[in-house]
């Protein structure tokens, strides 16, 4: 396991004891407990990085090369979440294309590209994972996501590509659960409820916070948190064949 981001060891043991440490004698007394979110160091759990930071490790059996590369970023009750949720849909999509639908020779290249976010009370994140065939494959998309990371903070993101992905993450993401991914929509709420959206205004604002977006200066908002997150230093992983 390599950890980067997010509080210290004893700062998650001290958060972790503080919400569950007397759960099991509040069960068995027959008394409810309330979860009460922690306050966390910096705005809401957000450090930038002071240096880049890099680690490799060598791992018996495997056979291709494993890279994530990410930055920091706020938590889940930040303003930033669905701004950063858009960066990174729009960045999975520039990654997918760079490094997957350019790449026309079978058996090189890089697999299974993907940008995620993942958010909680403590802190935030965004990062590119993938594999691939070697060490040098590897090196270029490290290169190319940073790019794309950088030129997300200077320009405009054109506003059909802007469209598409917010369409899409409202009707299929925000909407669809609602209808038919009930399994998956007990997960978000468990999710939003757990860092601590408890009355869920949060997570039924999404759909709203998406569009807004779409509106006179969403565009340039977008750019602004963008240059706030992925212009500065990342952390990167390398897994390779030992």
């Amino acid at each position: 396991v390599v950890v980067f981001f997010g509080p210290k060891h004893e700062e998650v043991r001290r958060i972790v004891t503080h919400e569950l440490g007397d759960w099991g004698a509040d069960w068995k007394a027959g008394r409810n407990k309330e979860a009460k979110c922690p306050r966390m160091t910096g705005k809401n759990g957000f450090k930038p990085l002071v240096k880049p930071i890099f680690s490799h490790r060598q791992r018996k059996g495997i056979s291709q090369y494993n890279v994530v590369i990410g930055y920091p970023t706020e938590s889940y009750m930040s303003n930033d979440t669905e701004a950063l949720k858009i960066l990174a849909s729009i960045l999975g999509d520039r990654m997918y294309k760079h490094l997957r639908h350019n790449n026309f020779e079978y058996g090189k290249g890089i697999y299974h590209p993907g940008v995620d976010t993942e958010f909680t009370t403590a802190h935030g994140m965004i990062y590119l994972h993938f594999s691939t065939t070697n060490r040098q494959f590897a090196n270029h998309g490290v290169g190319m996501f940073v790019m794309e990371c950088r030129r997300l903070s200077r320009e405009l993101i054109p506003r059909t590509e802007l469209e598409a992905r917010i369409l899409y993450m409202h009707d299929y993401e925000f909407i669809e659960p609602f209808s038919t991914l009930t399994g998956e929509l007990a997960v978000n709420v468990i999710n939003a409820v757990s860092c601590g959206d408890t009355k869920l205004t949060k997570f039924h604002a999404r759909g709203k916070k998406l569009k807004s977006f779409l509106n006179r200066g969403g565009r340039e908002k977008l750019r602004e948190v963008a240059s706030k997150y992925l212009s500065g230093h990342n952390a990167t992983v390398l897994f390779e064949p030992k």
